[in-house]
């Protein structure tokens, strides 16, 4: 009887281990995809950085390109008078 009840006690023992081991693997595999969106996320970011960053570089040098035009713009206004 004892050897009876020993050996449902270890299969019950056994299917709640398998149960556990398999919510383990889900949550493994969640987090693994969580962590490539997060890598994703990140490298996208780095990317709207490294983008806004050019813009600005770019901004900046039509800025010079501007200012250096409207000064020729004005030598030759006065070159007409």
């Amino acid at each position: 009887m004892r050897f009876v009840i020993s050996l449902i006690l270890n299969v019950l023992l056994c299917i709640g281990l398998v149960f556990s081991v398999n919510e383990l693997f889900q949550n493994n595999n969640e987090l693994s995809e969580l962590k490539q969106e997060l890598w994703n996320q990140d490298r996208e970011q780095d990317k709207i950085i490294t983008d806004y960053n050019k813009l600005e570089v770019e901004l900046e040098q039509s800025k010079l390109d501007m200012a250096k035009l409207s000064d020729m713009f004005a030598i030759h206004m006065r070159s007409h008078r």
